[in-house]
């Protein structure tokens, strides 16, 4: 009786422990739904890059048809609608950032579109430890220290821990490599304007002190005050420059269009460069003859020849580098899904921080700016430019 009564507990256990087992492992391997969501402005003059962003991600989940490891994928396209209307959120107006949070589905944000956005949203979605992958948004301030307020970046991360991240450099590193790139094709004294904008103050200030470093004698520097009587005085005096180059840090396309007309006609023959504000088809509009032969340096690259094929075949038309670079948001999210293998914010922010393609601070690891020329009234890719490519870096 004794034997046999050890026999049979021991039966008991072995059940018991393959039983608890088994109820973990299908709790390991059971698919679990989880959401992506973009918060992104929907219509508006945005509509067209934002319909580029969201069918990039699209893409993205055709590829793995929605499941990536144990998941699958829902994603729900949130139009972020006060971002058109304006780049600070109204006191009163509801938080886009806060209703994803409170739902436990959605383990990833990709937007915002505009650094006004990103920072409203950003430090509420940290505090729940909520991923936020930006496909465009290429503030500064929002991953570095010393280039902003005092308090940025940190006021960001109130945890401490990153959940911002992006799949295109800081717009600051187009003012460190145009000098060198400006230099190399041929330029050796530049006059610089700049729209007093955020954008546009900050990466003229960045351009003049490579200019400076890089050995471009910097001629002039002066704010871009469009239709005003000193600006119609600066114009001669940029033409009895004589400079190689004017460098027009303005950061709207219609700005940036006007002043390369008004140079023209003014007489100035030299050379024309300028940042990724204006890197836009409205910029090639308003511009027209005159934009012919200006230099550019943009945040994005153009994008591979397959991903435009495919984009086709699924849409009809060629993608963009919106399309792009919603599709690379997209797919660095799942890959922190597939790493993560859990349902849990934490877990999935800490894969993505993990991911190579990102650096400490959220940038990508090899960020590189693209440079272009506008040919035949269209922006012709000529290389990409690297940080670490710069003399002295």
């Amino acid at each position: 009786m004794r034997r046999g009564g050890s026999w049979l507990l021991g039966i008991i256990v072995v059940v018991a422990m393959a039983g608890g087992t088994w109820l973990g492992l299908r709790r390991l391997f059971r698919q679990e739904t989880v959401t992506i969501l973009s918060l992104l402005p929907r219509d508006g003059d945005y509509k067209p890059d934002t319909d580029e962003i969201v069918n990039g991600i699209k893409l993205a989940l055709l590829e793995c048809r929605n499941r990536i490891g144990r998941f699958v994928i829902r994603y729900e396209d949130r139009d972020l609608f006060w971002e058109h209307a304006s780049l600070m959120r109204p006191n009163g107006w509801p938080s886009e950032a806060g209703d994803a949070i409170r739902d436990p589905e959605i383990m990833a944000v990709i937007g915002a579109f505009h650094w006004g956005s990103s920072t409203q949203h950003v430090a509420e979605l940290n505090r729940a430890k909520l991923v936020m992958i930006s496909p465009v948004d290429s503030y500064p301030p929002l991953t570095e220290a010393d280039v902003g307020e005092p308090e940025e970046p940190a006021r960001y991360r109130p945890t401490g821990d990153v959940n911002f991240f992006r799949v295109v450099p800081p717009d600051d590193l187009q003012g460190i490599v145009g000098p060198p790139w400006a230099k190399k094709r041929g330029a050796r004294s530049v006059f610089i304007l700049y729209h007093k904008i955020l954008e546009g103050s900050r990466i003229a200030e960045r351009f003049r002190g490579e200019a400076t470093r890089t050995g471009l004698e910097v001629v002039g520097f002066e704010e871009i005050l469009w239709g005003t009587p000193p600006y119609r005085t600066l114009l001669p005096n940029i033409v009895s420059a004589n400079v190689d180059l004017v460098y027009i840090g303005a950061t709207r396309g219609g700005v940036g269009a006007a002043v390369v007309k008004d140079l023209r006609n003014a007489g100035y023959k030299g050379a024309l460069m300028l940042p990724d504000g204006c890197f836009h088809e409205d910029f090639l509009k308003g511009a027209g003859a005159a934009a012919e032969g200006a230099y550019f340096t943009s945040s994005f690259l153009p994008p591979p020849v397959a991903f435009q094929n495919t984009y086709r075949e699924h849409f009809g038309t060629t993608g963009g580098h919106f399309a792009y670079y919603g599709y690379l948001a997209c797919k660095r999210a799942l890959e922190a899904f597939e790493q993560a293998n859990f349902k849990d914010r934490e877990a999935i922010r800490r894969a993505c921080a993990s991911n190579p393609y990102f650096s400490a601070n959220g940038d990508p690891a090899a960020p590189a700016v693209g440079a272009y020329v506008v040919r035949d009234g269209h922006f012709e890719f000529v290389e990409a430019l690297r940080k670490d490519a710069v003399p002295g870096e």
